[in-house]
């Protein structure tokens, strides 16, 4: 699995307009990369002109859930990228998760065939205590998953913006990165213990891209 090392950026200032997305109901938009004057993603894109764009996996769908084509987004001049944990420290994090849920599984199966024999075992010591257990377990397993969905992935995409500034030549470098609500927070928390100068705004609109670059 490869390591999470945060590089440091090589003299370099990074800005983040750290976009969170809206809600496919909040949309407005049938063609979200259309010149229209109230269009943030565009604004954003004129505006801040960025040197690259970052999105989450899941974001970015046009208003009738049709992807927009990389093509369309090409036409600003600028290249796009998707961030996350990749696949092989994604597995391993899961297959962890997984080793839990079927420990929880056999567990309630044995705590059902325990009280089958007396349904009074519920009261007993043992059948307390696999009660207790099993709670214990699913309580960590959501655990573990928030963390790889909040910290865990908001660190990789720091990471790996670090590492695209770092190509970018010049010391002044400017992103556009397309969040989810979910990891808005965290992600400018993160960003900012980084070092980035992060621009947070809110989005109406919805939009995925059906060709990412990585």
């Amino acid at each position: 699995m490869e390591e999470l090392e945060v590089k440091k950026l090589r003299k370099k200032t990074l800005t983040v307009v750290l976009y969170e997305e809206g809600t496919k109901e909040a949309n407005s938009h049938d063609d979200c990369f259309a010149e229209q004057a109230d269009n943030p993603m565009v604004d954003m894109l004129l505006n801040y002109r960025p040197d690259f764009v970052t999105a989450e996996k899941n974001c970015m769908y046009s208003v009738d859930e049709q992807n927009v084509k990389m093509e369309e987004f090409k036409e600003f001049g600028v290249p796009l990228f998707r961030l996350g944990i990749p696949d092989n420290a994604r597995m391993y994090m899961e297959q962890e998760i997984d080793d839990m849920r079927e420990e929880i599984r056999e567990l309630k199966e044995e705590l059902e065939r325990y009280l089958a024999q007396d349904p009074a075992n519920a009261n007993t010591y043992k059948g307390q205590n696999m009660k207790s257990l099993i709670e214990f377990y699913e309580k960590e397993v959501d655990e573990k998953e928030r963390y790889m969905n909040t910290e865990v992935k908001a660190r990789w995409i720091v990471k790996q913006m670090v590492d695209l500034a770092n190509e970018v030549p010049g010391k002044e470098v400017t992103c556009i990165h397309v969040s989810s609500a979910y990891l808005f927070e965290e992600l400018a928390k993160q960003m900012d213990e980084a070092g980035f100068v992060v621009l947070p705004l809110k989005a109406n609109v919805k939009m995925e891209l059906d060709e990412l670059m990585y």
